[in-house]
């Protein structure tokens, strides 16, 4: 290992910082399994964030002979007990004889917790859009949340202009969460480090991406086998002022027993997706403009046991980390081919915990399935003394479930069969609601998301991949297109917090 160079500056409580460490296999074999440690002499206190693929709980890197890496740890100040702290940082490889070279120790500066400070900052509504506080944007009368290495849950009151101050904290790097804001503004929580100096920090709400961005997508072939190619075509109509530059992060997770299976394949792949991956430059949709995009994927194997395959997508810029508002598609077509069961429970969560217990099941509830691409029923049951249900011999699918009885489904959801199993051990919750009309009965919107997983209430993630950016815990509102063997949602209301 070369000598570590010391970090720059001085560093409290709770930061983070780099150090870049070469290691090298001068001998003549490969080193394999190695690994790195690291540990803090009499001082500050650290911990390394960040491995680099040195975990000394992971596997392990392999260096070929005579073979250097340049690694750059990511180390943060755990304790700032004294203004002077020392790192050393170790390797070690498989059946390595000569360690002798293998540590190396560094020195860090640190701003003693002890030290005093003052926390200020602004929120603000950014109504004129110029990317700073204007007169009349503060935000009045809310609390805002402080945490620190050393303080936790410090509510501190905005005054008329949106400002808000905390004096006499120890240094160190403090998170401000704002509280949620009305009207569909958003606003992330923000960071800033005390160091015994005033500080200032501002934190800008803006209006949702779904203001101006309308997204549509829709298969274009009707059904599908399994392996095929499927062609898509996503509408971007930018409503606003500005240009835009649209990427598009999907649930796409293979690994996944759940929705995953369906999801069709490429959507990560800029052959297939073009610029709407996010790593890509992303599509152009100027100002008062539509664009639309073409795009393919493959059906998953998987799909023709679960009789669908969909797609679920958020859109956003490259350049705007408030993915809370961004606009989200999810699109279904049919796999037609094999047969499957669904079974489970119907029940009233009566004590909160949501799962059926004894007496919250809804006996002799007739639930029919609606086929989400034509609106036919076809099958009907009747739910058993525990509120159980069961389908069997089936065509694979996910099912609008339609209840004729005083209840409605507290969670607009799929019912699903399955000829894999996924489609056992369904939860749906009701709750009252009206009494429907005699047959026919009119048909309910189509659910607004892919089914959830077996243990869970909703399945509402999305992910912009390599943007940083997560869509957690979405509600969102939106029309239904309901097309023969082609199934289009369009996702364009604001988040509900819960």
């Amino acid at each position: 290992m070369e000598p570590l160079t010391k970090p720059a500056g001085k560093y409290a409580e709770g930061e983070t910082f780099t150090v870049t460490v070469t290691i090298a296999n001068m001998g003549e074999g490969k080193a394999e399994v190695v690994k790195g440690s690291i540990s803090a002499l009499p001082g500050a206190k650290f911990e390394v964030t960040d491995w680099q693929g040195l975990d000394p709980a992971g596997a392990g890197a392999t260096l070929a002979p005579k073979e250097k890496r340049q690694l750059v740890f990511s180390v943060r100040v755990t304790e700032a007990t004294e203004a002077t702290g020392r790192i050393e940082f170790a390797v070690s490889a498989k059946d390595e004889t000569n360690t002798a070279d293998n540590k190396q120790q560094v020195p860090v500066d640190v701003v003693p917790w002890t030290t005093k400070g003052t926390l200020s900052g602004t929120l603000f509504l950014d109504k004129d859009n110029n990317d700073r506080w204007s007169a009349g944007e503060g935000v009045a009368g809310v609390d805002v949340t402080v945490d620190g290495p050393r303080v936790r849950g410090l509510k501190v009151k905005t005054d008329a202009n949106g400002r808000f101050t905390a004096a006499d904290l120890s240094a160190g790097e403090y998170k401000v969460t704002p509280p949620g804001l009305p009207d569909g503004w958003l606003v992330k929580p923000g960071s800033i480090v005390v160091r015994g100096s005033a500080t200032d920090l501002q934190l800008r709400a803006v209006r949702p991406l779904t203001d101006t961005l309308k997204v549509t997508a829709k298969f274009n072939e009707g059904s599908y086998k399994p392996g095929a190619g499927a062609n898509l075509t996503i509408t971007l109509a930018n409503g606003g002022s500005k240009d835009l530059s649209i990427v598009a992060g999907c649930d796409f997770d293979p690994d996944s027993e759940g929705p995953g299976k369906t999801h069709l394949e490429g959507t990560n792949n800029p052959f297939f997706w073009g610029n709407l991956v996010p790593d890509q430059a992303g599509v152009p949709v100027r100002a008062g403009q539509t664009e639309t995009v073409t795009v393919r994927g493959t059906v998953p194997v998987k799909a023709i046991e679960r009789g669908v395959v969909h797609v679920h997508c958020a859109f956003g810029t490259k350049d705007n980390p408030f993915v809370d508002g961004f606009p989200q598609v999810f699109a279904l077509a049919k796999v037609p081919g094999m047969n499957g069961t669904g079974n489970g429970h119907i029940f009233e969560d009566r004590d909160g915990d949501g799962q059926p217990a004894t007496g919250e099941g809804i006996k002799g509830l007739v639930v029919s399935l609606l086929d989400p691409f034509d609106g036919k029923v076809v099958a009907t049951t009747t739910t058993l003394h525990d509120g159980g249900y069961k389908f069997e011999n089936v065509p694979a699918g996910w099912y609008i479930p339609v209840l004729k009885g005083p209840w409605q489904l507290k969670f607009n959801e799929f019912l699903v069969i399955a000829a894999d199993g996924w489609g056992d051990k369904r939860k749906l919750q009701v709750v009252p609601g009206p009494m429907p009309a005699p047959d026919p009965v009119p048909a309910p919107n189509l659910p607004k998301h892919p089914p959830n997983n077996n243990d869970t209430t909703s399945n509402q993630t999305v992910a912009l991949a390599k943007t940083g950016a997560n869509v957690i815990g979405l509600t969102i509102g939106g029309v239904a297109v309901l097309l023969l063997g082609v199934g289009a949602l369009v996702f364009t209301r604001k988040r509900r917090r819960s």
